[in-house]
């Protein structure tokens, strides 16, 4: 498989291998080198001198091939591989020409020398290179005539030394193209391999980011459904008694009225007026909790007394109370003040009330209390009414959730009220759920961290 024919990341791969093969033939040659050393030194030292001659070039070439070792595996030499074969066949050539006058066949000594000079070309193979392969055999040719001249061979063994070389090369060619073919061939198998199992992990990647927008989308879409259901039905109450109201003192006010009557037209424009303020805090809550959900409603911290909070509270409902036949209970026994959105706390209070105040049968008890805990304040609301089932008990603060029959939904809003206080609870750091609580049925308990606030004094509630 020719080089052109794969693709980037292959050829790439391929440069990379042939990287890699360069520095392992000068570590081998560095090894070879280091051996050859070690045995003409041995061989110096036990009384044959004639292998000194080899020490210093030796030791000079293994320094030489153990740099290029190195180097090879931190840059790409590849491009310098036919000086560095010129630097082997030269360095060799010194080697042999040094110790060719102290040995008695100097025939001898260059026909070893063709034989290094084989296993060069064979070496220098490994780059996978042809221009590389062909310097060395052509290089290794020049030296071993040049020793061959030296020990006065013969011009015919000088051409057969030079046929060698250039067989050496032709073989080492037709196996380095093989070789190549075969590299070629793992590596574009491992990339189209390496390149499916991207795509596969895209593809799963994408299918799992699209199963999460449906998801969304989903959720968007059953809220949204929830929200126009709650719109049609919830509002259309209110905004029918403020019509229907308005329109009746409408028609009153076209005739002449008697006290009695005036005062029945007044009762219809305060209805209708009440009724616009409650259609106005359903509203508000809406926008309200949209921001909270988005994170985008800031925190107008201030230092809030529950205490005082709680008796304004019980001014604002002891009429109300009265009304419906509740008794009213304020007990404020909380020591700390809390940091806290004075505006955002007061409407949780007011709700937690307002929902209790609905579902408090008439001759029934509703109990507000605070109360300081280990790291802050709580704040419970607690009636007499129906219990709350504990499988209800997580979903009654979950958005459009709704309690109780037909009637008491259609009074009650848009069932965000309980999803507001929970909302705001967590906006502040704290928590809101049902608890259990001795002599009362339902028990709702807002708990708020204190924000590191001093303790302040107040006066025990009786």
């Amino acid at each position: 498989m020719p080089v052109s024919a794969l693709s980037a990341p292959a050829r790439e791969w391929v440069d990379e291998q042939i990287s890699k093969m360069i520095a392992t033939a000068w570590a081998i040659r560095a090894g070879v080198a280091t051996a050859v050393l070690s045995l003409s030194y041995v061989l110096d030292q036990g009384g044959l001198h004639d292998w000194g001659e080899y020490l210093e070039p030796l030791a000079v070439y293994s320094v030489m091939s153990a740099g290029f070792a190195w180097a090879s595996r931190r840059f790409d030499t590849t491009r310098y591989a036919a000086l560095a074969a010129a630097l082997d066949v030269a360095m060799i050539s010194l080697m042999q020409w040094r110790t060719m006058p102290q040995s008695p066949h100097p025939a001898g000594v260059a026909g070893f020398t063709l034989g290094l000079f084989v296993l060069l070309v064979a070496v220098n193979g490994l780059a996978l290179k042809p221009f590389i392969t062909w310097s060395t055999a052509l290089f290794s040719a020049v030296g071993v005539s040049f020793l061959m001249q030296q020990a006065q061979v013969g011009f015919g063994a000088q051409a057969v030394a030079a046929v060698v070389l250039g067989v050496t090369a032709i073989a080492i060619e037709g196996f380095s193209k093989r070789l190549f073919g075969l590299a070629a061939a793992v590596a574009k198998a491992e990339v189209d391999r390496d390149v499916q199992s991207r795509r596969f992990a895209e593809v799963e990647a994408a299918r799992a980011t699209i199963e999460e927008r449906n998801r969304q989308l989903e959720t968007l879409q059953a809220e949204r459904d929830a929200l126009t259901h709650v719109l049609v039905h919830d509002l259309r109450s209110p905004i029918s008694v403020i019509a229907s109201n308005v329109t009746w003192a409408e028609q009153e006010l076209q005739r002449p009225l008697s006290a009695e009557d005036l005062a029945e037209v007044r009762s219809a424009l305060h209805g209708a007026s009440t009724t616009t303020d409650r259609l106005n805090a359903m509203v508000t809550d809406l926008l309200t909790i949209n921001k909270l959900e988005e994170g985008e409603l800031p925190l107008n911290r201030e230092n809030v007394d529950a205490r005082a909070m709680l008796e304004t509270l019980q001014q604002q409902y002891t009429h109300l109370a009265e009304q419906r036949r509740v008794k009213l209970e304020v007990h404020a026994s909380a020591r700390r003040a809390l940091d806290a959105d004075r505006g955002l706390l007061t409407r949780v209070v007011e709700n937690l009330v307002s929902n209790a105040l609905r579902y408090t049968p008439s001759g029934g008890r509703l109990r507000v209390e605070s109360f300081d805990t280990e790291d802050g304040l709580a704040l419970a609301v607690r009636n007499d009414g129906d219990p709350i089932p504990n499988g209800a008990r997580t979903v009654l603060f979950e958005k459009f959730s709704q309690l109780g029959n037909a009637a008491e939904r259609r009074t009650a809003g848009f069932g965000l009220g309980l999803y507001f206080c929970r909302l705001v609870a967590e906006r502040h750091g704290g928590t809101i759920a049902v608890e259990d609580a001795e002599s009362w049925a339902t028990s709702m308990v807002l708990r708020l961290p204190q924000r590191a606030l001093a303790d302040q004094s107040w006066r025990t509630a009786a």
